[in-house]
């Protein structure tokens, strides 16, 4: 298997670990201590992903890339579910 195809499905597995937080919660903090290399602003996701806000998307829904602490991060947009976690599908976001 292609180290890439790897590094996506390990990253969907870390994604959708976080998928099974109960509903209402607050949204988790955007994290204070980050890890050398860790763009500012960036939101934790697992001990090794981090999520950084790259701005709005014509509609105003938060945009977000995906930077891993060991450098294998897919190039795709996610978006922050209401539960706290991230999603590729734009129809998943809890966005305005």
């Amino acid at each position: 298997m292609p180290l890439r195809a790897l590094a996506i499905l390990v990253l969907l597995g870390a994604l959708g670990l976080g998928a099974c937080q109960p509903h209402g919660e607050e949204l988790p903090p955007v994290s204070e201590e980050l890890p050398e290399g860790v763009p500012d602003g960036a939101i934790k996701a697992t001990d090794t992903l981090y999520m950084v806000p790259v701005g709005p998307d014509a509609d105003g829904c938060e945009q977000y890339s995906a930077h891993a602490v060991d450098g294998l991060a897919p190039a795709v947009i996610y978006y922050r579910k209401g539960d706290g976690t991230f999603t590729p599908d734009k129809s998943e976001a809890a966005c305005g």
